[in-house]
Order: structure tokens, then sequence, then C-alpha cells
């Protein structure tokens, strides 16, 4: 059964790439650059949606929004 307003995708094939150094998932040294707070602050307080150990973000962006994002906290199992 599917649900209204829902899809069905059906996987064929995947492929696994070799296995990457953990060094690759570390945080950057230096902050990339690009991102700021509005008006300078140092740090901000956000509201979020905790579902299903998911964390989701009402956000907008130049302006536009707001956007629902998710964010991905770089967690290691």
């Amino acid at each position: 059964m599917v649900r209204r307003g829902s899809n069905r995708l059906k996987l064929t094939r995947f492929a696994i790439g070799p296995v990457r150094p953990l060094t690759a998932y570390a945080k950057p040294a230096t902050p990339p650059p690009g991102g700021s707070i509005d008006g300078g602050a140092a740090s901000v307080t956000v509201p979020f949606r905790l579902l299903n150990n998911h964390i989701y973000a009402q956000v907008s962006v130049n302006g536009k929004g707001p956007y629902t994002f998710i964010v991905d906290t770089g967690g290691i199992l």
C-alpha cells in the first residue's frame, strides 16, 4: 500500500566507494570562510525539532524561507 503523496523507489544497484581515513571527517583546523551570524554575534540559540534521532531546524536563506533543514552533526556511531 502506498500512502497518498508518497513515492516508491526500486533500488536496482549500489556501489560502495573506497574506505576513507577518519581524518577525512575531522573538524577543520580553521572555520570555513563565508559564514556569519547576523549582527556579528559570537553565538546564537537555534530552536530545533528532534524526530527519529534527526535534528531539524527552520532556517531562512538569503531572506527567503523558512525552509526545513536537517542538521548533520557529524556524529559517529
